[in-house]
């Protein structure tokens, strides 16, 4: 198996600079993920040490989603959660049992 994959999982390349100098150099995300290769912007440590980071098209109005803000463990390079805003509704996926599934503000989960 190529190194850039691990089973479902695919080691997606970057070269995220964060504020206190660390870089990440690569994020593992599922291979089917809409956003896989979306450019990736604007990432920052935030107060609980995760890496947060927007993921946005190359080509704008070429996706309905404008952007996707993930939140990655910096230790791990795994995505852990991604969010975005799909017709007015935010629709957030949290990684369980190696898929992402769709949780709601209620805690009801749904595949995703």
């Amino acid at each position: 198996m190529s190194s850039l994959m691990d089973g479902v999982f695919i080691k997606r390349r970057c070269y995220l600079k964060l504020g206190d100098g660390t870089v990440l150099s690569s994020v593992r995300l599922r291979a089917d993920c809409f956003f896989r290769h979306w450019p990736f912007k604007d990432a920052t440590l935030d107060d609980e040490g995760w890496v947060r980071v927007r993921a946005v098209p190359s080509l704008p109005r070429s996706s309905p989603v404008a952007e996707v803000l993930l939140h990655i463990d910096p230790m791990t390079g795994l995505l852990m959660e991604y969010r975005y805003i799909d017709d007015g509704v935010t629709r957030i996926f949290t990684l369980m049992d190696a898929e992402y599934r769709e949780v709601s503000g209620e805690g009801n989960e749904h595949a995703g």
